[in-house]
């Protein structure tokens, strides 16, 4: 895919000390295009791994530019609370009448919410890359958290998806390959969790597209 977006959709307020690459808009047109193209039920929708909103405003956009029916909520949600203001003004601009919740909560304390229980029938996620040992840590404890993966881990990400998709959901994860590091990302996640059934569909840039739904 190219690197650059053929599709814009609106000018996002993000943080200057970390801005979203064009793998999240991506990932959003692309989800937006299976939905349409499969029908997928999106009643409730969760960006898991939010940032300021990006992914699960920007499929907003394209099914309202589309003129297709739109969810009766979005859950966004995301450890760093920095992100919230920013967050609060992209859904002001984006104005559509819809439930959007931003939920500061680590991933895997999903577990302990019962309400979220099988609770989505899309989940997009464009999570971080890269386990803490391998890469350089910034200074910055809130960049470091947009890359690697510090309060959670890899494992932890995919039980929360198993614990809050739906029966007949669909989830959406972009996960990068870490072949280089000597790890076979796909097999670690089939031997996480058995009881997903976990396909590798597309690449988005240099990420792998990975689609998740229940056995």
């Amino acid at each position: 895919m190219s690197s650059i977006n053929p599709f814009f959709t609106m000018n996002y307020d993000q943080p200057l000390e970390y801005q979203f690459s064009h793998d999240s808009v991506f990932l959003a047109r692309t989800v937006f295009d299976l939905v349409q193209s499969q029908k997928l039920p999106s009643a409730h929708v969760l960006d898991l791994c939010a940032g300021c909103g990006i992914i699960g405003l920007d499929f907003l956009f394209h099914l309202s530019n589309g003129n297709l029916p739109l969810p009766e909520s979005i859950d966004f949600v995301e450890v760093q609370n920095i992100y919230f203001s920013y967050f609060k003004k992209n859904k002001n601009r984006l104005n559509l009448k819809i439930e959007l919740q931003f939920l500061n909560l680590n991933y895997k304390d999903l577990l302990l919410q019962k309400n979220l229980k099988n609770k989505y029938d899309l989940i997009i996620c464009n999570p971080p890359y890269f386990r803490k040992e391998q890469g350089k840590l910034s200074p910055s404890d809130f960049k470091n958290r947009c890359r690697f993966y510090l309060d959670a881990d890899f494992q932890s990400l995919l039980v929360s998806i198993q614990y809050t998709l739906s029966e007949t959901g669909m989830a959406y994860v972009l996960v990068r390959s870490l072949e280089s590091h000597g790890i076979n990302v796909e097999a670690e996640m089939r031997s996480f969790q058995k009881d997903l059934h976990i396909k590798k569909i597309d690449k988005i840039r240099a990420t792998d597209l990975y689609e998740i739904k229940k056995n």
